[in-house]
């Protein structure tokens, strides 16, 4: 497994702790470190979802959350995180609960808009291949 450097924006979780445990450790040994950043826009929901539920739906992140604290991106703090245990402190993501997220912040990140409607021509998809790519 090849990692190179890796910036997220507004990444859901993807693995269990074993994934991002053999993800840090594959970036690791190939001296990156922190393994990925991951940066969090305010209440975005998706970061937060899917939900961890212990012993039923165990998902996790991995390191490092870059989370910005307003909806104007004004302000920021880095949530260490060690190994696949993912911080959960209340001034990191996790401290604000996926079920009060319901807003556009998914759609901003450092003030600029993701929107699919306001990306430029040569970045979207057109006929069957943008049809394929939103059923799956």
């Amino acid at each position: 497994l090849r990692v190179e450097r890796v910036w997220t924006f507004g990444k859901p979780r993807i693995g269990n702790a074993a994934f991002v445990g053999a993800f840090v450790a594959a970036a690791e040994r190939q001296g990156q470190r922190p393994a990925l950043w991951r940066v969090v826009h305010y209440h975005d929901p998706v970061p937060r979802a899917p939900p961890d539920l212990p012993g039923y739906y165990e998902v996790s992140h991995a390191p490092e959350e870059v989370y910005y604290t307003d909806r104007e991106s004004t302000d920021y703090i880095v949530c260490p995180q060690e190994g696949s245990m993912e911080n959960r402190s209340a001034e990191c993501s996790a401290g604000f609960p996926l079920a009060l997220c319901f807003d556009t912040d998914h759609l901003y990140y450092l003030n600029v808009t993701m929107a699919y409607k306001y990306a430029p021509a040569e970045c979207k998809l057109e006929g069957t291949e943008a049809k394929l790519l939103l059923v799956v």
